[in-house]
């Protein structure tokens, strides 16, 4: 599959671009002729023959020179950017895009050609196929089943990561209780209960089937995860107030799940924060912040920095909401908190945001995200030697984004590619479908014609780009995604596989986990 790529931090200006004629008995409208943008001085170098011979022999040499990394996993950091594109324009690159290892992993569940991000997770996270929206089960179990046989329950990566010794964690964007995440610790048969509430709601019983939370809080492995930072807060209150917003959570049971997790084990110094720093809450007056836990002297760590997800990170900014951490920073903490423990460690990172804002057709937020998803990639690379710490980064599916047209070098990503025959500017970034049909096009009536995109406010983040078929909200996508790795046997997450293989790559590389491992002489010879 081949992947285009675009910088969305990068605004360049742009240039015209204006098609050819279209000549009679021949192809050319196919292929149109575009007036030239004002070359830079990288374009001028790119003129030449021996800048692009030069340019294969460096990558050439680095490759040869390249050796296999055998040594044991010591400590392995997951990044799931969720519905992430991996688009940039021209030889621009994300930093995990200089990770030395690619693959491609293949997305669908076991009842859908188009997968959502439970049945990914639970691939993923346990190495086994699940139907739709149903989370840590096989594809036995179908979603919205009131109880699942325990022979049916999957054991996720997390558990084998414990069973050797290992802390685990995880950090991510949405709420701690949503899909990506949840696939590490609960066991369940629809990714939306993740209160008591939600179970009721479906006509089953929560005396019979914990939901998400409880799992996370009382769970086998919930219950052993030593950092958890996201959101969700309202996920675990009853009628309790918020601390930022004074409303009522989202349970029916009379639980306040944030204060049983505190009241866990009495031997653990167990830490709960809600903001990043310094902040008094509106409601009762306590300072909870994340920047000024000591990571010696804290044993457990629960994050809830919003009642659902974290904010966009571009709202964040432009409303002073400097209270609440950035991707960045949650795994900063995170791994100085999980490195206390001198067998290593597994940590799950989740950039969520980015899925969320290609529903709402929103390009500047999804492409926002990513970036800040990429600098929470740097942060753990150039925290932990390749010699030791496996890092590995992909996505659960794909979304409907395309980048596409004949935009000149330098164009604006966010702008124009050319013009329509209906004489009207199409932008490079459109989806295949979502709300933002209704922005663009006109009366079904009117014979859906398009609107004119240069009367509209491009500029705004909130800005939807256009789709082509009306929807609720723009879908995920079904091609492959890639996969890169850096580290310990990073060399092995190359070709093309399913999605469920992942996690037995990892316990290889780690040494944990019932299937092969490195450090079993017998099994590494066989790869």
């Amino acid at each position: 599959m081949l992947q285009s790529r675009l910088l969305p931090i990068l605004l360049l200006v742009p240039f015209a671009v204006v098609a050819s004629p279209v000549r009679d008995n021949d192809d050319s409208s196919l292929h149109p002729v575009f007036e030239a943008g004002v070359l830079t001085a990288k374009n001028v170098r790119e003129q030449s023959t021996e800048f692009w011979r030069d340019h294969s022999r460096q990558q050439t040499l680095a490759k040869v020179a390249r050796r296999d990394n055998r040594n044991v996993a010591k400590n392995v950091v997951f990044f799931l950017g969720d519905g992430l594109r991996w688009l940039l324009p021209e030889e621009r690159e994300f930093a995990f895009e200089r990770f030395p290892h690619t693959g491609f992993s293949r997305t669908y569940c076991v009842d859908a050609q188009v997968a959502d991000s439970a049945c990914t997770a639970t691939a993923y996270l346990a190495g086994v196929k699940a139907n739709y929206g149903t989370l840590g089960v096989n594809g036995k179990v179908k979603r919205g089943d009131c109880e699942v046989d325990r022979g049916n329950r999957v054991e996720s990566i997390a558990k084998w990561a414990l069973e050797a010794g290992k802390d685990v964690g995880f950090v991510t964007t949405t709420r701690v209780t949503h899909a990506s995440p949840a696939g590490l610790y609960a066991n369940i048969p629809d990714r939306n209960w993740e209160t008591d509430f939600g179970i009721r709601r479906d006509g089953c019983d929560p005396e019979l089937v914990d939901d998400i939370a409880e799992q996370l809080v009382y769970g086998e492995i919930g219950s052993k995860l030593k950092v958890v930072l996201g959101g969700g807060r309202r996920e675990f209150f009853d009628r309790t107030p918020d601390p930022e917003t004074g409303r009522a959570g989202f349970r029916s049971d009379g639980k306040n799940l944030v204060k049983e997790w505190l009241n866990g084990d009495p031997g653990e110094h167990r830490r709960y924060v809600w903001t990043r720093a310094d902040v008094i809450s509106v409601c009762s007056g306590s300072r909870s912040e994340l920047l000024t836990v000591n990571p010696k002297t804290t044993d457990k760590l629960l994050g809830l920095f919003e009642p659902s997800h974290l904010q966009y990170n571009l709202d964040r900014i432009s409303g002073n909401m400097h209270e609440e951490p950035t991707l960045a920073e949650m795994v900063n903490k995170a791994t100085d908190i999980l490195s206390q423990n001198p067998n290593g460690f597994f940590l799950f990172v989740e950039g969520g945001r980015i899925d969320h804002a290609h529903h709402e057709n929103r390009a500047r937020y999804a492409l926002d995200e990513t970036i800040q998803f990429d600098r929470a990639v740097f942060t753990a690379r150039w925290k932990y030697s390749e010699e030791d710490t496996l890092i590995v980064v992909t996505a659960d599916h794909s979304h409907t984004m395309s980048y596409a047209g004949y935009p000149t070098r330098g164009n604006d990503i966010f702008g124009f590619a050319g013009t329509g025959t209906d004489g009207l500017p199409y932008s490079t970034l459109s989806y295949a479908n979502g709300q933002s049909f209704e922005d663009h096009f006109s009366a079904y009536s009117e014979g859906s014609a398009r609107r004119d995109m240069r009367t509209m406010d491009m500029q705004t983040p909130r800005f939807r780009f256009p789709a082509t078929v009306p929807y609720s909200t723009q879908t995920h996508a079904g091609e492959d995604v890639p996969v890169y790795a850096s580290g310990p046997w990073s060399h092995l997450f190359s070709g093309s596989y399913e999605q469920s293989v992942i996690p037995d790559l990892i316990s290889y590389a780690a040494c944990f986990g019932s299937g092969p491992q490195a450090c079993e002489g017998a099994g590494s010879s066989l790869l």
